[in-house]
């Protein structure tokens, strides 16, 4: 087992504690950080659907991810965007026990374990997701690996546990759940299958049209689905090559492990695991290519999927070549470095970013000006992207460049040659400061090299 812990150590000091660092250094943009930061600060029984001005949209009328009441009630002892990337490290963590689990019971061998193990961790689709936080759709890789290893292991009960909480995190899983249940009951598991589709047919009749007759319409996502913007524009190169890369990520240590001289449809369809395994993929990529979007934590899932497509119930892996399997850990190796390099940057002192250098002079004067905020009571603020993250606590916060609103009592935004003003361009961004230098009634409070801070005092 020295290599499981081994794998935990590389991803606790090489992206978990790299994340939480890039977070303290302002790093990271509102989207969807702050979003979600601002989720679980408002979030209550009081208050179930509460105004995001973080978006200018009511939590659920986007996104449907009722996975935030359970979490919401940590705020208490982390700072809101802190637990929400405390939350997502812990359950890719989490997801990857599932194999542990599995090779425990004896049910898989060994180097199906590691395999699976590895794939979960370290696949390019679950760092990418683990270095752009926070958001619920990667949240669901625990309850998605626990409901694939309890379908292996033939766990029904546990198997229904998973499925509710992970339906409870995206609106897209229980579309997911209806395929899995209707693949179970032709593999003749009928019980299971029935259930599994009934309660997700249940789940999506409630949040598409129930949802939006309670709550008004969900236009953000939904709208994106309904317009199907990835079809027209799969063909060109800005989409296509990302999307080429995500296929090699998912398919590349199938092919490897699996691949056989006689592989063929026929022994596809003997093959009842991996006949589980691939309709869900393919459902996921076609969501992902009608909206799209298959980055970050849109093609988190899809690592999962692809882990667990490795275990065959006809094909042991313990009996591949040494060659085989080498080749499969020094692809994955070559497809992780890019991001174990970005998560060393943090014990080499090197910026994160170039947009978030880590000069202790910069990281004091942004938590100045946040320290500032919250002791005068603000309670207006149109911030910087980054900074947002840091001030969800702070009611009508919203970020420069992302909001139709105009009556702010305070502006903020970070300086300097390298910081990032998605999504406005550096010459908008420019001319939105100066507007706000002229507005009668306004005093500059800060405005130094990293730091410029107005308060309006007319609003």
């Amino acid at each position: 087992m020295a290599y499981i812990i081994a794998g935990w150590s590389v991803f606790v000091l090489l992206i978990w504690i790299p994340v939480e660092y890039a977070h303290a250094a302002f790093c990271f943009n509102n989207y969807d950080l702050g979003i979600y930061g601002q989720a679980l600060t408002l979030l209550s029984l009081k208050n179930l659907n509460p105004y995001l001005s973080t978006r200018d949209i009511r939590l659920f009328n986007d996104h449907f991810d009722p996975i935030l009441f359970l979490v919401a009630p940590l705020k208490a002892v982390v700072e809101p965007s802190l637990l929400a990337i405390r939350i997502e490290m812990s359950s890719i963590v989490l997801a990857s026990l599932a194999p542990i689990w599995l090779w425990l019971n004896r049910l898989i061998s060994k180097f199906q374990m590691s395999a699976v193990f590895f794939v979960i961790l370290f696949s390019p689709m679950t760092l990418m997701a683990a270095f752009y936080p926070s958001h619920p759709g990667t949240w669901a890789l625990a309850p998605l690996a626990w409901l694939l290893a309890s379908i292996y292991a033939r766990k029904d009960r546990l198997a229904i546990t998973m499925l509710l909480l992970l339906l409870l995190c995206k609106e897209e899983f229980p579309i997911l759940g209806g395929l899995l249940g209707v693949v179970l009951i032709l593999q003749k598991r009928q019980r299971l299958g029935f259930w599994i589709s009934t309660i997700s047919v249940a789940w999506s009749f409630a949040v598409f049209f129930l949802r939006p007759i309670f709550l008004g319409k969900s236009d953000y996502y939904t709208s994106a689905m309904m317009a199907a913007h990835g079809v027209t524009g799969v063909g060109t190169g800005t989409w296509l090559f990302p999307l080429l890369e995500l296929l090699f990520c998912i398919f590349m240590p199938l092919l490897i492990l699996r691949a056989n001289k006689n592989f063929g449809f026929n022994r596809l369809k003997r093959d009842s695991w991996l006949m589980v395994c691939l309709p869900l993929v393919f459902l996921l990529l076609a969501i992902r290519i009608v909206g799209g979007y298959w980055g970050n934590h849109r093609a988190a899932p899809l690592a999962v999927l692809a882990a667990f497509m490795l275990m065959g119930t006809n094909d042991h892996m313990s009996k591949y070549r040494r060659t085989r399997r080498l080749l499969f850990f020094a692809v994955l190796l070559a497809l992780v470095v890019p991001f174990l390099e970005l998560g060393s940057r943090t014990w080499r002192d090197r910026p994160f970013k170039k947009h978030c250098p880590s000069s202790p002079e910069r990281i004091d004067a942004l938590n100045a000006v946040v320290n500032y905020l919250g002791v005068v009571g603000a309670e207006s603020v149109l911030a910087g992207g980054n900074i947002v993250p840091h001030l969800v606590r702070i009611p009508g916060i919203a970020q420069i460049g992302a909001t139709k609103a105009d009556n702010f009592r305070f502006f903020v935004v970070e300086k300097g040659e390298y910081r990032n003003t998605w999504p406005i361009s550096a010459g908008e961004m420019k001319q939105i400061e100066d507007d706000w230098r002229k507005r009668p009634g306004v005093s500059v409070l800060r405005d130094d090299q990293h730091v410029l801070l107005i308060e309006n005092s007319s609003e």
